[in-house]
């Protein structure tokens, strides 16, 4: 007797229709999930929605998502080739379709989506049709890079923690002995990071830190790589630097207090007589061109004087009001900042001297009255003994302000002018 071999036929029965869940359900069953379900059809391009999509797609108009080209519009640019892919895989090799990305809300702002579907096929292969379902993981996506910044980024100034740098340096290490190439590993200290802290409380102490890192920012190059160490040092790796732009950038480093001083010394080299004329075609014909020429040629006297004042306090007073209990703001108000008045007075005197020069070249280049097109008018006239009139007129009013700033400092600083007496006497 002859066995057949095969496969033992399976009667398929109907399927009991009772225990499938009906529309309704699923409804509740999609809001309470907080999830939404979708149908599309392929062909014609139609989304059909299913669960509360207003409440969970929240400030998305709903007309944007009737159609599979409007939901590929609403996808941020960043993500849409990773979901186009996706379903092309999905389609063309029956990969499972899995996919997150973000979707532009109508006020600019974006929240992430879980999507995951199945395509139902047609003859060659074609998809006709895809039912899927979106969850909402804004939240999760935020608590993810929440923990990613914490894992490689320092919370205080926002540069590489320490185990972040380490990576960075084995990296720049295994670069250059594999290419041949200089690089250099800095470390920046804070000196006395800890008396800042005890004298002005931990928030001045923090301030000074990110300022620093800030700075170090401004003066290494893109490819530079800058992070925290420890609590008072950041550590610089310095890419394919050859020997000498380390020296450079070392030197930079040391001279970050000087680093304003460039800037004030350049602004200085520029002539009166070429910026006016961009001054008037800049601001137009008003007084306000020739004010801004005026400031300009005058706060570098000012700055600097003022900035050395600054610097010539005694720092036994400084340490005495400390130990009094004075905060930085005390101690500005009461030491640094008197004694500075007599620095800025005197920078003030040589940028008067400056001032009239500076307003006489701006009328020069443009104006309908003044000493400066007085003196141009004369010029082209040919009356010498005008022009030296108004040379006369400038000369005695650059005297008269001289000196009014003396009257002025009196008032201002009666006591400076007592401790100058006091101390010829001595």
């Amino acid at each position: 007797m002859t066995v057949p071999i095969g496969e033992p036929e399976i009667k398929k029965s109907a399927p009991d229709r009772s225990s499938r869940p009906t529309p309704e359900w699923i409804e509740h069953a999609l809001i309470s999930a907080g999830d939404v379900a979708y149908s599309w059809d392929v062909a014609s391009d139609r989304l059909i929605w299913a669960g509360n999509l207003s409440d969970v797609l929240t400030d998305i108009p709903m007309e944007t998502l009737a159609t599979g080209h409007a939901l590929n519009d609403r996808i941020h640019p960043e993500d849409l080739p990773r979901r186009l892919k996706a379903l092309s895989d999905h389609f063309a090799l029956g990969k499972l379709y899995d996919c997150e990305y973000r979707l532009r809300t109508g006020h600019g702002q974006v929240v992430w989506v879980h999507d995951r579907g199945l395509a139902q096929m047609g003859g060659a292969g074609i998809p006709k049709s895809m039912a899927g379902a979106l969850r909402i993981i804004t939240q999760r996506k935020q608590t993810e890079a929440r923990l990613e910044r914490a894992a490689n980024y320092d919370d205080l100034t926002g540069h590489f923690n320490k185990s972040r740098l380490r990576q960075e340096l084995e990296q720049a290490l295994s670069f250059a002995r594999r290419f041949s190439t200089a690089g250099a590993f800095l470390v920046v200290g804070v000196d006395k990071l800890a008396l800042i802290n005890s004298a002005y409380g931990y928030e001045v102490g923090d301030a000074v830190l990110v300022t620093v890192g800030q700075r170090l920012d401004r003066f290494v190059r893109a490819s530079d790589v800058i992070g925290r160490l420890s609590g008072d040092r950041f550590g610089v790796v310095l890419t394919q630097c050859p020997e000498d732009m380390i020296a450079t950038a070392m030197d930079q480093l040391a001279w970050l207090r000087r680093a304003l001083y460039p800037t004030l010394i350049a602004s200085q080299t520029i002539p009166v007589i070429a910026i006016a004329p961009l001054m008037i075609i800049w601001f137009g014909f008003g007084l306000t061109p020739k004010v801004l020429l005026v400031a300009l040629v005058t706060f570098f006297p000012i700055t600097v004087a003022f900035a050395e004042g600054f610097a010539a306090s005694e720092p036994e007073a400084e340490a005495l009001l400390r130990s009094m209990g004075a905060n930085r703001v005390r101690i500005f108000r009461s030491l640094r900042f008197p004694t500075s008045l007599p620095f800025f007075f005197a920078g003030l005197r040589i940028a008067i001297t400056y001032a009239v020069v500076a307003a006489i070249f701006a009328e020069y280049a443009g104006a309908s009255e003044g000493l400066g097109i007085y003196m141009q008018n004369a010029k082209n006239s040919f009356r010498t003994d005008l022009v030296l009139a108004a040379v006369l007129v400038s000369a005695l009013l650059t005297l008269v302000l001289f000196a009014l700033t003396y009257a002025v400092e009196r008032i201002a600083i009666p006591w400076y002018r007592l401790s100058r007496q006091g101390g010829r006497r001595g």
